[in-house]
């Protein structure tokens, strides 16, 4: 039993994160707020892409109108 806890002192000594540890962190950051901050900007993001589809979209079909009208002398 005495192995697992030198080599876990031996990987913080030498700067690595041991997997123990890691999984230690992930569970901690998982139970924060960070995932609910990570899915906000996802869902803001989506937001801004289908946002700007819309505003390509009004641009585009406005802009085809007025060349119509330019072109049929109006």
């Amino acid at each position: 039993m005495e192995l697992p806890i030198k080599a876990d002192l031996n990987c913080v000594n030498f700067g690595i994160i041991s997997p123990v540890k890691l999984q230690d962190e992930i569970e901690t950051v998982l139970k924060g707020s960070y995932v609910h901050i990570l899915f906000i900007l996802i869902i803001v993001a989506k937001v801004n892409m289908i946002i700007i589809d819309l505003m390509e979209h009004i641009c585009l079909s406005y802009n085809s109108r007025i060349g119509k009208r330019r072109k049929n002398g109006n």
